[in-house]
This record gives structure tokens, sequence and C-alpha cells, in this order.
């Protein structure tokens, strides 16, 4: 008698493509709204840290990945001419309406991270936040090249990531087809060597890489609760912090 197959769904890693990677997001956006952004919270403390290294005030800054905006209306604030670009059509509208009129503000405009439709040169400082976890490794160089390429000779990288984020502990298993992902679609994690190695490979020379605590969300307390506890004793780890920011020169 042949062996009886379980019906239960194998589980298996996702194979993420850049058409998965947008209806993921394209239903993220649904279900969360602007809220799920990065920068509606952390961008003011991100431009505190990273104003110590780069001028924002008068400066001409891009961000990449820009989602609905919320980094342009911090820049806006603290005087730099800025535009974005962003994949997801319906946040480029939403940025556009929301933006529309504010003095410096130049735009945003659909398009890929590692393909953006911008000029040579045409920044002083370019942005990307919390994307580069998120790049499949045909995309990762590109991304950072094009980077490269919209900044002017002495232009200035400003770049963010999580910090040795442990990948498996936020991976979901789909209960209907046996699909094992990450919550919100990372694919790799970074430390402060490899995001140097890599943005050096484009040509950049680090200015600065810092490891911080963006804001006190849950998760961050009880890692500073664990810090404080571990503190006494002798030999103990040290946890890292849980966010990476780098900045770097364009040669």
């Amino acid at each position: 008698m042949g062996r009886v197959l379980s019906s239960e769904p194998h589980p298996h890693n996702v194979e993420w493509t850049p058409r998965k990677i947008a209806r993921f997001w394209g239903w993220w956006g649904d279900q969360m709204g602007s809220q799920a952004f990065f920068s509606l919270t952390h961008g003011p403390r991100l431009l505190d840290i990273a104003g110590r290294s780069v001028r924002f005030d008068g400066a001409r800054v891009v961000d990449v990945g820009c989602g609905p905006g919320h980094l342009l209306d911090h820049l806006l604030e603290r005087g730099a001419r800025c535009s974005g670009v962003e994949v997801a059509e319906t946040l480029v509208a939403e940025a556009n309406a929301r933006l529309e009129g504010r003095p410096c503000f130049e735009g945003v405009s659909q398009g890929s991270v590692d393909h953006l439709p911008l000029p040579d040169g045409i920044a002083d400082v370019a942005c990307s936040l919390e994307v580069a976890e998120h790049l499949l490794d045909d995309q990762l160089d590109a991304h950072v090249a094009e980077m490269r390429r919209i900044l002017r000779p002495g232009g200035h990288l400003v770049l963010t990531t999580p910090n040795r984020e442990d990948l498996r502990a936020e991976h979901a298993l789909c209960p209907d087809c046996g699909a094992v992902f990450h919550r919100i679609q990372h694919v790799r994690a970074w430390t402060a060597e490899s995001l140097t190695a890599v943005a050096g490979r484009a040509g950049f020379e680090p200015v600065r890489v810092v490891t911080t605590v963006m804001a006190p969300t849950r998760t961050q307390v009880v890692l500073n609760v664990a810090r404080r506890r571990l503190r006494p004793l002798v030999g103990a780890p040290r946890l890292p912090l849980p966010q990476l920011i780098y900045i770097g020169r364009r040669d």
C-alpha cells in the first residue's frame, strides 16, 4: 500500500520578487496607513543625529523610498530644498497633494530605488531610510550606486537600517500555504561593518556610523531594562543598540 501524503502545507521560505514585494507593501499600507512609516515618528531625531555631520539648511535633499513624505515635512521645517522618490503610486500622490505649495518642496516622483528618475549630481544629501534591509540581492548595489550618482561630488548619504537584527525572531508562518516570511519583509540583517562595506563599494567614504535607540518603543524599553540589569555583572555581554545610521561622503 502506498504512503499516505500529508495534506498539511510544507513550510517553505517566501522567494521574494519585486511583484510580491509590491503586493505585500500595498496591502500593508492599506492596513496600517501612514502610521507605519519610520520617518513619521523618528524623522526629527534622525535629522538631529545626522545634522551633527551634515548641513540640511539650504541644502538640496532627496529622500529615496519617501513613502507619504513625512521626512520631507521635517526637512522643509529645517530649511532644506527637498524632493522624493517612491515606488507606490498612491503614496506619490499622497505626498504631492499634502506638500504642494510648501516653499522649497520640489515634488515626489514615482520610480524604483535601484533606477532613480533623477539626473546626475542633483543633490547635496541623499537619504535612504529603512530601505536596504528590504532589497533583493540584485537591487542592493544598484540602489547604493544610484544614491551616489544623484549626489554632487562631496555630497552626503544618510542611510538607516535595523542594527544586528535577529531575522528569525520576526518570522511568521502562513497557516494557509505554509510560507515563512519576515513580518515586515526584511531579507537581510546589517552591522556597522557590513553597511560600511556596501557603501564603500559604491565609492562612499564613511563620515560617521552611529548605533542608537531612536525612540522608547516597548521593545526598546525592554532592551534598556535588560542592559541595566546586566551592567553590574562582570563580563556580561553588551546588547547591541537597535538602530544603525550610516553617514558617508561621496568621493
